[in-house]
């Protein structure tokens, strides 16, 4: 009897333990959500961030002057100076050479002034009254020549029938060939009164040879003068009042109305990056956060060049430059080259 109790006992207890079991299993259920709930909706695309730096929409431009016969060119006169900002065609300096140019220019007109008066000369031709004396003394001459040879022929017959000298003869001999000598200047002369093309040729030629040298002596007098090409801050200035103008120019100059960042954006990551895209861009020279966009993709892949070459550094990669237009340039003027961190946001 006993042993019937006890097996009863492990039957109840037994099937408490399958019933608590059951409604263990359904509380989990009840409380566990469905499979669509607890699937994770898709992250929005990251942005693509990277290193830039500000620049003016131009670039930066070195302002110089060429040298003069091969010689060096010195500053005589600085018109500016740093952080000035000038307009186009502003006188920003005057060469040492200029008063050598200026000269050579007045030279060159000078011998244009010439050459135009000598053509006006010509074209103008000799006077009607000058021309109509000469004809008449061609006549005269011609005249006197045909007496001059009936003198010598009768002379002549009566040197035959020995009526006459030889002395005389050969006088009257000499006056023909005296008289038609002078014919033959006289209607030369005459030619020299008629305008001939072939002269007029030469003049014009002379006249449009000066006219170039006036043109270029013009060029260069206006070299020694050196003006803005543009709108823009001066930045630096290479050559002071008297300096020797070197490689470098005399000044650098910004054109600094339109600004822009240029994003240093790694090669692994150009292909996120798309015309138009807004970017946000901040940086310790920024007295806040200012945007931009997507303006222009760099067309080669090199190194950066704005952190430290380091084997070990992960940013010594090679990127691509894309340049950031900015909505708003006046913020940012007077911080060119500045370091910025830019945020590309996607579309």
């Amino acid at each position: 009897m006993p042993k019937s109790r006890n097996k009863v006992l492990w039957y109840l207890i037994l099937a408490v333990l399958l019933g608590a079991a059951s409604l263990i299993s359904i509380f989990i259920k009840r409380n566990t959500p469905p499979k669509a709930q607890a699937s994770i909706s898709p992250q929005p695309p990251l942005g693509v961030s990277s290193l830039g730096r500000i620049q003016p929409e131009d670039g930066i431009v070195t302002v110089g002057a060429r040298s003069l016969a091969g010689q060096p060119s010195l500053v005589s006169k600085l018109s500016v100076k740093e952080g000035d900002y000038v307009n186009a065609g502003q006188v920003i300096a005057v060469l040492d050479s200029l008063p050598q140019l200026e000269a050579a220019l007045q030279q060159a007109q000078a011998r244009a002034k010439v050459a135009d008066a000598r053509l006006k000369q010509i074209m103008a031709g000799a006077k009607s009254t000058d021309v109509a004396a000469q004809q008449a003394e061609i006549a005269r001459l011609e005249s006197e020549l045909s007496n001059a040879r009936t003198t010598y022929a009768r002379t002549e017959v009566l040197f035959k029938n020995a009526a006459a000298t030889r002395p005389a003869l050969e006088q009257d001999q000499l006056a023909v060939e005296t008289m038609t000598q002078r014919i033959v200047e006289a209607k030369e002369g005459l030619r020299g009164l008629e305008v001939r093309q072939t002269d007029i040729d030469v003049l014009a030629a002379e006249f449009k040879a000066a006219g170039s040298e006036v043109q270029r002596a013009k060029v260069e007098a206006a070299a020694g003068v050196i003006r803005a090409p543009y709108n823009g801050i001066v930045l630096k200035i290479h050559a002071w009042r008297g300096a020797e103008i070197g490689p470098h120019g005399i000044l650098e100059l910004a054109k600094v109305d339109q600004m822009c960042v240029i994003a240093e954006v790694a090669e692994s990551d150009i292909q996120r990056v798309k015309l138009g895209q807004r970017a946000k861009i901040t940086g310790y020279s920024l007295p806040q956060p200012i945007e931009g966009t997507v303006e222009r993709l760099g067309l080669k892949v090199s190194r950066n060049s704005l952190v430290l070459d380091n084997p070990v550094n992960l940013t010594d990669a090679r990127i691509v430059e894309v340049r950031i237009r900015l909505h708003d340039s006046g913020k940012v003027r007077n911080l060119i080259d500045a370091q910025v961190e830019v945020l590309i946001n996607p579309n």
